[in-house]
């Protein structure tokens, strides 16, 4: 949230003070950093779940390692599509973060 407060400063032409805004809160839902962190992750986590899965079926891995593997993409896959959401909402630009290779 933010605010305008007294600076303490006045212009020196017209002797006015000057306001600042000022943020009280932080706002943990508009940290674009850790945003693009955690959407960088998240992409990393989709891609390396989609190549273990890829092995996996090659090896012919049990049904139960290729269905937790798939879980975790899925996973990934979603968490990848919130953070872009919220990006986006942020007026973000960026890609899909799907796997183009």
């Amino acid at each position: 949230m933010l605010l305008l407060e007294e600076s303490g400063w006045s212009d020196e032409a017209t002797g006015q003070p000057v306001p600042v805004l000022v943020r009280r809160q932080f706002d943990s839902r508009r940290d674009r950093m850790t945003l693009t962190h955690e959407w960088h992750r998240s992409i990393t986590a989709m891609r390396s779940a989609r190549k273990q899965l890829q092995r996996a079926l090659e090896n012919n891995e049990s049904a139960d390692q290729v269905e937790a593997l798939e879980i975790i993409y899925e996973n990934a896959l979603k968490q990848t599509a919130a953070h872009r959401e919220t990006m986006a909402e942020l007026g973000m630009t960026v890609g899909d973060g799907l796997p183009h290779d």
